[in-house]
């Protein structure tokens, strides 16, 4: 292991020298790392208490910093190629082997267009034909929400994906206008030749207002030949009146989103709107999907149904020096019908006047104050709190919940004392389970920890 460090090293010292010389920007060695002892006991008395040892470290090597490189032709008409966020890292971290991988080898896109005066054609990367404006807030809860399937699962993205497109637009200062062409094959492929076509357009008449719009037509081909019409087209519209003040209205439609086996015609309309405003410390939303959309409910009868979810957010504001604090409410699939829950559930699993009364609110609460006692020491007393009403999968109780209470005390620079208590858990980027059942009965744990960090 030292070995392969010191070789390692040396190679990223040089890279470092090659890069900064090369493009002037030099490349820093990242070592980062963690030792904690614990002791625990779990009041449940299920398990035993005792101590607890753990280690953690990643060192980051970065051959090549993210950055973008752009070369064009030169005069007032050129073409221009941009090779975006190149990046080339050795990365080590720990784990089951404790060893050294490949690294990241990333480049983000390539994107080239040929430029003349206002009027740009677009070479790459090849235009798309989906709308994707009004999407709905992260759960309560989001630790990688951005790459979890849950996302994927739940955006409406109307619109196809094509082979090949480019896209003939005209740019100002205060706007984008453009119009798109692309195919769903090539010469390369076997099939008859269908194509798509699609306008969009982004304004910007001042720093108050901002509007982008999108819209796709094509005729894409489907199994034994078929054709399909599909059309999509997108909005979003932001208002800035005040400072501070953030405004937003978006919207996404597309039809063949609803199959015929779902009880309803094919080829139907689909669609969701979003409205939020935010003002400094509070912020509000409402988020509405049509039938055929990912968001909305699937009934006792496999029809699908409309549905509808809203959120508010308030934090300390900065109001208070060494504050952290926030309360978030969400209120999930408001419009599903008790009669479609209740139908969901087991006959053990529901009280029929629970169900018929039940609005699945998620709650989420915390707050952490930090106080110097010097210039080293410091107490740091924090809290959380999860909670939920009954949903599928939960039996006769109203709420469950779940949180911890506990204070970190700053010894040294580079080291924390941590006394916590905390009771039961949360399921991590889910909208509609945000508290883990087994939190309804646990008694919970208390540890006290000390961590020393690199």
């Amino acid at each position: 292991m030292k070995k392969a460090l010191a070789i390692l090293s040396v190679l990223a010292m040089v890279a470092g020298v090659a890069f900064a010389d090369s493009f002037g920007n030099e490349a820093v060695v990242s070592v980062s790392g963690d030792a904690s002892l614990t002791w625990g006991i779990n009041l449940d008395g299920t398990q035993p208490n005792g101590f607890k040892n753990e280690a953690n470290w990643e060192i980051k090597i970065p051959l090549l910093t993210k950055q973008t490189f752009s070369t064009k032709s030169e005069g007032e008409n050129y073409a221009e190629i941009n090779i975006v966020d190149a990046q080339v890292n050795v990365n080590g971290e720990d784990g089951a082997k404790s060893d050294f991988s490949g690294g990241d080898k990333k480049i983000d896109k390539v994107t080239a267009k040929l430029v003349f005066g206002p009027v740009y054609v677009v070479i790459a990367d090849k235009p798309g034909f989906k709308t994707n404006y009004a999407n709905i807030w992260d759960p309560i809860k989001n630790d990688s929400y951005g790459d979890a399937a849950e996302e994927d699962n739940i955006h409406f993205e109307p619109g196809f994906d094509v082979v090949g497109a480019t896209k003939v637009g005209y740019k100002t200062d205060k706007f984008d206008v453009g119009a798109r062409i692309g195919s769903f094959n090539n010469w390369e492929t076997q099939g008859k030749s269908k194509y798509a076509v699609g306008a969009d357009a982004t304004l910007t008449p001042s720093d108050m207002v901002s509007v982008d719009a999108k819209f796709n037509y094509g005729m894409v081909p489907g199994d034994n030949a078929d054709v399909d019409a599909i059309m999509s087209l997108g909005a979003k519209v932001v208002l800035k009146p005040v400072d501070g003040l953030t405004a937003t209205v978006a919207f996404d439609g597309g039809n063949d989103y609803v199959a015929a086996d779902k009880g309803t015609a094919d080829d139907a309309f689909a669609f969701d709107v979003l409205a939020s405003v935010a003002y400094k410390f509070a912020e509000a939303g409402v988020y509405y999907a049509s039938a055929g959309a990912p968001y909305d409910f699937e009934d006792e009868v496999g029809t699908d149904n409309a549905d509808l979810a809203a959120y508010v957010k308030l934090t300390d504001g900065d109001f208070v020096e060494n504050l952290d604090a926030w309360v978030t409410v969400m209120v999930e699939n408001a419009l599903t019908s008790s009669d479609a829950w209740e139908a969901a559930g087991t006959a053990d699993s529901w009280t029929s006047n629970f169900a018929k009364s039940a609005m699945p609110i998620r709650i989420g609460a915390g707050a952490n104050y930090k106080y110097a006692m010097g210039d080293v020491n410091y107490v740091k007393p924090f809290a959380e709190l999860f909670a939920q009403n009954m949903r599928l999968g939960y039996d006769g109780t109203e709420y469950v919940y779940c949180g911890k209470v506990g204070a970190d005390y700053g010894l040294f620079t580079n080291t924390v004392l941590t006394a916590k208590y905390e009771a039961g858990g949360t399921n991590d980027n889910l909208r509609n389970a945000l508290v883990k059942t087994a939190s309804r009965t646990t008694k919970g744990n208390f540890t006290l920890a000390c961590k020393v960090t690199y």
